[in-house]
Protein backbone atom coordinates (compact mmCIF):
# COMPACT_ATOMS: atom_id res chain seq x y z
CA UNK A 1 0.00 0.00 0.00
CA UNK A 2 2.53 2.56 1.13
CA UNK A 3 4.35 1.45 -2.43
CA UNK A 4 1.42 1.92 -4.20
CA UNK A 5 0.79 5.53 -2.61
CA UNK A 6 4.35 6.63 -3.47
CA UNK A 7 3.89 6.04 -7.25
CA UNK A 8 0.66 7.96 -6.85
CA UNK A 9 2.53 10.58 -5.09
CA UNK A 10 4.82 10.63 -7.99
CA UNK A 11 2.30 10.58 -10.59
CA UNK A 12 0.18 13.73 -9.07
CA UNK A 13 3.67 15.67 -8.71
CA UNK A 14 4.42 14.75 -12.62
CA UNK A 15 0.43 16.64 -13.36
CA UNK A 16 1.51 19.50 -11.39
CA UNK A 17 4.61 20.11 -12.87
CA UNK A 18 3.05 19.76 -16.15
CA UNK A 19 0.14 22.38 -15.05
CA UNK A 20 2.93 24.80 -14.03
CA UNK A 21 5.42 24.75 -16.78
CA UNK A 22 1.94 24.68 -19.27
CA UNK A 23 3.93 26.53 -21.95
CA UNK A 24 6.37 23.63 -22.30
CA UNK A 25 3.32 21.04 -22.11
CA UNK A 26 1.42 22.62 -24.94
CA UNK A 27 4.47 22.97 -27.13
CA UNK A 28 5.22 19.52 -26.83
CA UNK A 29 1.24 18.51 -26.57
CA UNK A 30 0.11 20.61 -29.88
CA UNK A 31 1.87 19.41 -32.41
CA UNK A 32 1.54 15.71 -30.75
CA UNK A 33 -2.07 16.37 -31.22
CA UNK A 34 -1.95 17.21 -34.38
CA UNK A 35 0.00 14.09 -35.68
CA UNK A 36 -2.69 11.95 -34.08
CA UNK A 37 -5.56 13.59 -35.51
CA UNK A 38 -4.32 13.84 -39.01
CA UNK A 39 -3.34 10.01 -38.62
CA UNK A 40 -6.50 9.23 -37.26
CA UNK A 41 -8.30 10.70 -39.87
CA UNK A 42 -6.56 9.52 -43.20
CA UNK A 43 -6.10 5.95 -41.40
CA UNK A 44 -10.30 5.83 -41.23
CA UNK A 45 -10.81 7.08 -44.32
CA UNK A 46 -8.15 4.76 -46.00
CA UNK A 47 -9.24 1.85 -43.99
CA UNK A 48 -12.59 2.38 -44.88
CA UNK A 49 -12.23 2.89 -48.84
CA UNK A 50 -10.39 -0.58 -48.78
CA UNK A 51 -13.31 -1.96 -46.80
CA UNK A 52 -15.33 -1.37 -49.19
CA UNK A 53 -13.40 -2.18 -51.75
CA UNK A 54 -13.25 -5.75 -50.19
CA UNK A 55 -16.94 -5.78 -49.99
CA UNK A 56 -17.78 -4.99 -53.41
CA UNK A 57 -14.69 -7.58 -54.33
CA UNK A 58 -16.70 -10.69 -52.84
CA UNK A 59 -19.49 -9.85 -55.24
CA UNK A 60 -17.71 -9.48 -58.38
CA UNK A 61 -17.47 -11.48 -60.91
CA UNK A 62 -14.23 -13.79 -61.52
CA UNK A 63 -13.35 -12.44 -65.06
CA UNK A 64 -15.02 -9.28 -66.66
CA UNK A 65 -15.18 -9.24 -70.68
CA UNK A 66 -14.50 -5.82 -72.07
CA UNK A 67 -13.99 -4.08 -75.58
CA UNK A 68 -11.74 -1.48 -76.12
CA UNK A 69 -10.78 0.54 -79.17
CA UNK A 70 -8.16 3.22 -78.84
CA UNK A 71 -8.30 3.29 -75.32
CA UNK A 72 -11.95 3.74 -75.37
CA UNK A 73 -14.39 1.27 -73.68
CA UNK A 74 -17.07 0.21 -76.96
CA UNK A 75 -19.59 -2.21 -76.35
CA UNK A 76 -19.14 -5.97 -76.62
CA UNK A 77 -21.13 -8.32 -79.32
CA UNK A 78 -22.44 -11.30 -77.57
CA UNK A 79 -23.12 -13.75 -80.19
CA UNK A 80 -18.79 -13.24 -80.85
CA UNK A 81 -18.42 -13.95 -77.21
CA UNK A 82 -20.33 -16.66 -76.91
CA UNK A 83 -18.79 -18.59 -79.63
CA UNK A 84 -15.60 -17.94 -78.46
CA UNK A 85 -16.62 -19.33 -74.41
CA UNK A 86 -19.24 -21.92 -75.69
CA UNK A 87 -16.31 -24.96 -75.46
CA UNK A 88 -14.74 -23.11 -72.56
CA UNK A 89 -14.49 -25.61 -69.54
CA UNK A 90 -14.73 -24.34 -66.08
CA UNK A 91 -17.05 -21.42 -66.98
CA UNK A 92 -20.54 -21.93 -64.66
CA UNK A 93 -21.77 -18.37 -65.67
CA UNK A 94 -21.32 -16.27 -68.46
CA UNK A 95 -23.86 -12.92 -68.15
CA UNK A 96 -24.22 -9.76 -69.62
CA UNK A 97 -23.77 -6.78 -68.21
CA UNK A 98 -25.80 -3.20 -69.59
CA UNK A 99 -24.49 -0.37 -67.32
CA UNK A 100 -23.15 3.41 -68.32
CA UNK A 101 -22.11 7.07 -66.80
CA UNK A 102 -24.73 9.57 -67.43
CA UNK A 103 -24.97 13.19 -66.35
CA UNK A 104 -26.03 13.54 -62.27
CA UNK A 105 -29.80 14.65 -62.83
CA UNK A 106 -29.91 16.80 -59.59
CA UNK A 107 -28.84 19.72 -58.85
CA UNK A 108 -26.95 18.87 -56.06
CA UNK A 109 -23.86 18.12 -57.58
CA UNK A 110 -23.68 20.07 -61.28
CA UNK A 111 -21.17 18.32 -63.49
CA UNK A 112 -21.21 15.16 -61.96
CA UNK A 113 -21.95 11.49 -63.17
CA UNK A 114 -24.39 9.15 -62.02
CA UNK A 115 -23.72 5.06 -62.65
CA UNK A 116 -27.05 3.34 -64.29
CA UNK A 117 -26.92 -0.65 -64.39
CA UNK A 118 -29.62 -2.78 -65.83
CA UNK A 119 -30.60 -5.33 -63.58
CA UNK A 120 -33.24 -8.57 -63.82
CA UNK A 121 -35.27 -7.51 -61.22
CA UNK A 122 -36.57 -11.41 -60.64
CA UNK A 123 -32.80 -11.72 -60.47
CA UNK A 124 -32.95 -9.97 -56.44
CA UNK A 125 -35.84 -10.62 -54.57
CA UNK A 126 -36.31 -7.58 -52.01
CA UNK A 127 -35.09 -9.58 -49.23
CA UNK A 128 -32.51 -10.58 -51.08
CA UNK A 129 -30.85 -7.29 -51.65
CA UNK A 130 -27.58 -5.93 -50.74
CA UNK A 131 -28.39 -3.87 -48.57
CA UNK A 132 -31.52 -1.44 -46.91
CA UNK A 133 -35.13 -1.03 -49.19
CA UNK A 134 -36.77 2.05 -48.21
CA UNK A 135 -40.02 1.63 -50.85
CA UNK A 136 -40.50 -1.44 -53.03
CA UNK A 137 -38.27 -3.63 -55.60
CA UNK A 138 -40.04 -3.55 -58.97
CA UNK A 139 -42.09 -6.62 -60.52
CA UNK A 140 -40.42 -8.91 -62.98
CA UNK A 141 -41.50 -6.97 -66.20
CA UNK A 142 -41.91 -3.68 -64.94
CA UNK A 143 -40.33 -1.06 -66.75
CA UNK A 144 -39.95 2.95 -67.14
CA UNK A 145 -38.98 2.96 -62.95
CA UNK A 146 -35.45 2.76 -60.89
CA UNK A 147 -33.90 1.81 -57.92
CA UNK A 148 -31.86 4.80 -57.02
CA UNK A 149 -29.16 4.89 -54.17
CA UNK A 150 -29.44 6.46 -51.25
CA UNK A 151 -26.57 8.57 -51.68
CA UNK A 152 -28.16 10.05 -54.52
CA UNK A 153 -31.15 10.33 -53.38
CA UNK A 154 -29.38 12.47 -50.37
CA UNK A 155 -27.61 14.64 -53.32
CA UNK A 156 -30.13 15.05 -55.61
CA UNK A 157 -33.38 15.76 -53.18
CA UNK A 158 -34.63 13.01 -54.27
CA UNK A 159 -37.67 11.25 -53.03
CA UNK A 160 -39.99 8.10 -53.97
CA UNK A 161 -42.84 8.98 -56.39
CA UNK A 162 -40.75 11.36 -57.99
CA UNK A 163 -39.55 10.91 -61.67
CA UNK A 164 -36.04 11.11 -62.64
CA UNK A 165 -34.62 12.09 -65.78
CA UNK A 166 -31.29 10.53 -67.44
CA UNK A 167 -29.62 11.75 -70.42
CA UNK A 168 -27.33 9.52 -72.22
CA UNK A 169 -28.78 8.78 -76.38
CA UNK A 170 -31.68 10.04 -75.40
CA UNK A 171 -33.54 11.48 -72.76
CA UNK A 172 -35.85 8.88 -70.73
CA UNK A 173 -37.91 9.39 -67.89
CA UNK A 174 -37.97 6.75 -64.61
CA UNK A 175 -40.35 6.81 -61.73
CA UNK A 176 -38.47 6.10 -58.33
CA UNK A 177 -40.52 3.42 -56.79
CA UNK A 178 -36.90 2.06 -54.44
CA UNK A 179 -34.29 4.12 -52.51
CA UNK A 180 -31.54 1.53 -51.09
CA UNK A 181 -29.08 1.68 -49.18
CA UNK A 182 -26.24 -0.58 -49.75
CA UNK A 183 -23.32 -1.50 -47.50
CA UNK A 184 -20.86 -0.02 -49.52
CA UNK A 185 -20.87 3.65 -49.69
CA UNK A 186 -19.39 3.86 -52.97
CA UNK A 187 -22.41 2.08 -54.49
CA UNK A 188 -24.81 4.39 -52.35
CA UNK A 189 -23.40 7.40 -53.60
CA UNK A 190 -23.64 7.14 -57.10
CA UNK A 191 -25.88 4.24 -58.57
CA UNK A 192 -29.09 3.71 -59.69
CA UNK A 193 -30.49 0.47 -61.45
CA UNK A 194 -33.21 0.26 -64.00
CA UNK A 195 -34.64 -2.74 -66.37
CA UNK A 196 -32.00 -4.28 -68.92
CA UNK A 197 -33.81 -3.18 -71.68
CA UNK A 198 -34.42 0.94 -70.79
CA UNK A 199 -30.55 0.66 -69.76
CA UNK A 200 -30.25 -0.73 -73.39
CA UNK A 201 -32.59 2.21 -75.10
CA UNK A 202 -31.16 4.83 -72.77
CA UNK A 203 -27.39 3.85 -73.95
CA UNK A 204 -28.60 3.20 -77.10
CA UNK A 205 -27.66 -0.82 -77.86
CA UNK A 206 -28.74 -3.04 -79.55
CA UNK A 207 -30.26 -6.67 -78.47
CA UNK A 208 -26.42 -8.07 -79.15
CA UNK A 209 -24.86 -5.71 -77.46
CA UNK A 210 -23.60 -5.22 -73.94
CA UNK A 211 -21.38 -2.78 -71.69
CA UNK A 212 -19.32 -5.77 -70.89
CA UNK A 213 -19.53 -9.64 -70.19
CA UNK A 214 -19.26 -10.84 -66.38
CA UNK A 215 -17.69 -14.49 -66.03
CA UNK A 216 -18.23 -16.77 -63.15
CA UNK A 217 -16.15 -19.67 -62.69
CA UNK A 218 -16.49 -23.19 -61.32
CA UNK A 219 -12.84 -22.53 -59.58
CA UNK A 220 -11.51 -18.82 -59.03
CA UNK A 221 -7.51 -19.68 -59.46
CA UNK A 222 -8.41 -20.62 -62.65
CA UNK A 223 -9.04 -17.14 -63.82
CA UNK A 224 -5.25 -16.44 -65.02
CA UNK A 225 -4.86 -19.48 -67.29
CA UNK A 226 -8.67 -19.00 -68.68
CA UNK A 227 -8.23 -15.03 -69.22
CA UNK A 228 -4.98 -16.21 -71.16
CA UNK A 229 -6.69 -18.71 -73.40
CA UNK A 230 -9.37 -16.08 -74.46
CA UNK A 231 -7.13 -13.53 -75.09
CA UNK A 232 -5.85 -15.42 -77.87
CA UNK A 233 -9.51 -15.41 -79.72
CA UNK A 234 -10.12 -11.96 -78.53
CA UNK A 235 -7.15 -10.17 -78.90
CA UNK A 236 -9.00 -6.96 -79.21
CA UNK A 237 -10.61 -7.17 -75.65
CA UNK A 238 -9.47 -6.58 -72.10
CA UNK A 239 -9.87 -9.23 -69.22
CA UNK A 240 -9.90 -8.04 -65.76
CA UNK A 241 -9.62 -10.65 -63.36
CA UNK A 242 -10.91 -9.59 -59.47
CA UNK A 243 -7.86 -10.75 -57.98
CA UNK A 244 -6.14 -8.03 -59.78
CA UNK A 245 -8.81 -5.41 -59.15
CA UNK A 246 -8.47 -6.06 -55.20
CA UNK A 247 -4.60 -5.81 -55.48
CA UNK A 248 -4.44 -2.64 -57.25
CA UNK A 249 -7.13 -1.09 -54.90
CA UNK A 250 -5.09 -2.09 -52.43
CA UNK A 251 -1.97 -0.52 -53.12
CA UNK A 252 -3.56 2.31 -54.37
CA UNK A 253 -4.92 3.45 -51.41
CA UNK A 254 -2.37 1.93 -49.34
CA UNK A 255 -0.23 4.97 -51.52
CA UNK A 256 -2.38 7.57 -50.67
CA UNK A 257 -2.40 6.68 -46.75
CA UNK A 258 1.50 6.36 -46.88
CA UNK A 259 1.80 9.71 -48.13
CA UNK A 260 -0.17 10.96 -44.39
CA UNK A 261 1.81 8.23 -42.83
CA UNK A 262 4.93 10.32 -43.67
CA UNK A 263 3.13 13.77 -42.75
CA UNK A 264 2.28 11.99 -39.20
CA UNK A 265 5.67 10.69 -38.28
CA UNK A 266 7.62 13.90 -39.34
CA UNK A 267 5.55 15.98 -36.56
CA UNK A 268 5.62 13.13 -34.67
CA UNK A 269 9.84 13.28 -35.06
CA UNK A 270 9.49 17.14 -34.20
CA UNK A 271 7.63 16.18 -31.14
CA UNK A 272 9.79 13.87 -29.74
CA UNK A 273 12.90 16.23 -31.02
CA UNK A 274 11.35 18.88 -29.05
CA UNK A 275 10.78 17.01 -25.75
CA UNK A 276 14.30 15.44 -25.74
CA UNK A 277 15.29 19.74 -25.98
CA UNK A 278 13.30 20.52 -23.21
CA UNK A 279 14.24 17.54 -20.90
CA UNK A 280 18.05 18.22 -21.49
CA UNK A 281 17.46 21.98 -20.96
CA UNK A 282 16.20 21.76 -17.46
CA UNK A 283 16.38 25.38 -15.57
CA UNK A 284 17.89 26.08 -12.02
CA UNK A 285 14.69 26.23 -10.62
CA UNK A 286 13.87 22.82 -11.69
CA UNK A 287 17.21 21.48 -10.35
CA UNK A 288 16.54 23.11 -7.00
CA UNK A 289 13.40 21.54 -7.07
CA UNK A 290 14.71 18.02 -7.95
CA UNK A 291 17.01 18.42 -4.86
CA UNK A 292 14.97 19.33 -2.23
CA UNK A 293 12.48 16.25 -3.11
CA UNK A 294 16.10 13.97 -2.79
CA UNK A 295 16.46 15.84 0.58
CA UNK A 296 13.09 14.52 0.89
CA UNK A 297 14.32 11.38 0.57
CA UNK A 298 12.86 11.08 -2.74
CA UNK A 299 14.94 8.08 -4.81
CA UNK A 300 16.87 8.53 -7.51
CA UNK A 301 14.03 6.27 -9.50
CA UNK A 302 11.66 8.18 -8.27
CA UNK A 303 12.87 11.31 -9.59
CA UNK A 304 13.14 9.48 -12.97
CA UNK A 305 9.56 8.01 -12.33
CA UNK A 306 7.91 11.39 -11.74
CA UNK A 307 9.77 12.59 -15.55
CA UNK A 308 8.42 9.90 -17.62
CA UNK A 309 4.93 10.00 -15.86
CA UNK A 310 4.98 13.98 -17.23
CA UNK A 311 6.19 12.43 -20.86
CA UNK A 312 3.19 9.87 -20.48
CA UNK A 313 0.51 11.89 -19.48
CA UNK A 314 1.52 14.40 -22.33
CA UNK A 315 1.43 11.51 -24.66
CA UNK A 316 -1.67 9.64 -23.87
CA UNK A 317 -3.74 12.99 -23.21
CA UNK A 318 -2.16 13.63 -26.82
CA UNK A 319 -3.12 10.41 -28.27
CA UNK A 320 -6.78 10.15 -26.77
CA UNK A 321 -7.36 14.27 -27.66
CA UNK A 322 -6.08 13.53 -31.88
CA UNK A 323 -8.18 9.91 -31.57
CA UNK A 324 -11.44 12.26 -31.02
CA UNK A 325 -10.27 15.29 -33.00
CA UNK A 326 -9.67 12.98 -35.79
CA UNK A 327 -12.85 11.23 -35.26
CA UNK A 328 -14.92 14.33 -35.49
CA UNK A 329 -12.99 15.21 -38.09
CA UNK A 330 -13.53 12.52 -40.34
CA UNK A 331 -17.42 12.18 -39.21
CA UNK A 332 -17.35 15.52 -41.00
CA UNK A 333 -16.65 14.50 -44.07
CA UNK A 334 -12.75 15.44 -43.68
CA UNK A 335 -12.74 18.72 -45.64
CA UNK A 336 -9.07 19.42 -46.67
CA UNK A 337 -8.01 16.02 -47.16
CA UNK A 338 -11.27 13.70 -48.02
CA UNK A 339 -10.38 15.47 -51.68
CA UNK A 340 -7.06 13.58 -51.79
CA UNK A 341 -8.34 10.20 -51.36
CA UNK A 342 -10.96 10.58 -53.07
CA UNK A 343 -10.00 11.81 -56.09
CA UNK A 344 -11.43 9.81 -58.53
CA UNK A 345 -14.98 11.03 -56.60
CA UNK A 346 -14.80 14.19 -58.32
CA UNK A 347 -17.43 12.42 -61.41
CA UNK A 348 -19.44 11.30 -58.74
CA UNK A 349 -21.85 12.92 -56.73
CA UNK A 350 -20.47 13.81 -53.55
CA UNK A 351 -20.63 11.46 -50.55
CA UNK A 352 -19.60 10.76 -46.79
CA UNK A 353 -16.35 8.47 -47.35
CA UNK A 354 -16.52 5.40 -45.95
CA UNK A 355 -15.04 5.44 -42.33
CA UNK A 356 -13.37 2.06 -40.58
CA UNK A 357 -10.49 1.05 -38.72
CA UNK A 358 -8.91 -1.89 -38.14
CA UNK A 359 -7.65 -2.53 -34.28
CA UNK A 360 -4.15 -3.08 -35.31
CA UNK A 361 -3.75 0.20 -36.90
CA UNK A 362 -5.68 2.17 -33.92
CA UNK A 363 -3.14 0.40 -31.72
CA UNK A 364 -0.10 1.10 -33.86
CA UNK A 365 -0.91 4.92 -33.89
CA UNK A 366 -1.47 4.84 -30.02
CA UNK A 367 1.91 3.31 -29.09
CA UNK A 368 3.61 5.66 -31.55
CA UNK A 369 2.07 8.30 -30.32
CA UNK A 370 3.01 7.56 -26.15
CA UNK A 371 5.83 5.36 -26.61
CA UNK A 372 8.51 7.33 -28.37
CA UNK A 373 7.45 10.60 -26.05
CA UNK A 374 8.64 8.28 -23.12
CA UNK A 375 11.49 7.19 -24.41
CA UNK A 376 12.58 10.10 -25.53
CA UNK A 377 12.56 11.17 -22.16
CA UNK A 378 14.90 8.66 -20.47
CA UNK A 379 17.66 10.21 -21.14
CA UNK A 380 16.84 13.67 -19.38
CA UNK A 381 15.08 11.71 -16.63
CA UNK A 382 18.23 9.67 -15.72
CA UNK A 383 20.13 13.04 -16.08
CA UNK A 384 17.87 15.02 -13.19
CA UNK A 385 17.56 11.68 -11.00
CA UNK A 386 21.31 11.16 -10.55
CA UNK A 387 22.30 14.97 -9.98
CA UNK A 388 23.37 15.28 -6.26
CA UNK A 389 21.73 17.63 -4.16
CA UNK A 390 24.87 19.82 -3.38
CA UNK A 391 25.64 20.03 -7.09
CA UNK A 392 21.92 20.73 -8.48
CA UNK A 393 21.32 23.79 -5.30
CA UNK A 394 24.89 25.22 -6.58
CA UNK A 395 23.74 25.06 -10.58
Amino acid sequence: MKTLLVHLGAAWFAVRNLRRRYLRTLAISVPLTLAMTIATTAALISDGIRQDGRIAAQHAPDLVIQHVVAGDLVPVHLSHIRTVLKDRVGISDMSPRVWGLVPFPGEGAPGALATIFGVHWSHHAPSDVRGVLVGEWPNQDERGVTVIGSGLAATGHLELGQTIRFHSKGAHSFRIVGILTPNTNVSAASSAWVHPEDARTLFGLSSDEATDVAVSLLDSAESPYLAETVLLKLPEHRLVEKSTVVRHFEAIYGQKSAAFSAIWLMLILVTVSLAFAFGMDTQANERREMALLKVLGWSPLLVVECRLFEAALIGIFATVTGFGLGGLWAVLGAPMISGYFLGWAQVYPGFMPPLAMQWSTGFALAMVGTIPLVAAGVIPAWRIGVLSPDDALRG
